[in-house]
């Protein structure tokens, strides 16, 4: 199994993100059409996905989600 191109792209852009921060609302509406709040839940909604659901991964998605969840696990959240 492999990621489709819009959460790859989702995640992607998280990931391109300064450390500790959320990409901002006028980029994520530019990129994908959605507000920043959307995408995080989009961005996690994906990793619960696999994870809850240990789909298989092609090496390239695999790595990008280890990467997702890193930087989620390290990102402080905001109510």
């Amino acid at each position: 199994m492999h990621l489709d191109w819009y959460d790859r792209g989702i995640l992607t852009f998280v990931l391109g993100c300064a450390p500790d921060a959320e990409p901002s609302n006028d980029a994520s509406l530019a990129r994908f059409g959605i507000t920043t709040p959307r995408v995080m839940r989009r961005f996690d909604a994906v990793l619960d996905a696999v994870r809850s659901h240990q789909f298989p991964l092609d090496d390239a998605d695999l790595t990008l989600v280890h990467r997702a969840v890193d930087y989620r696990d390290h990102m402080p959240r905001t109510g």
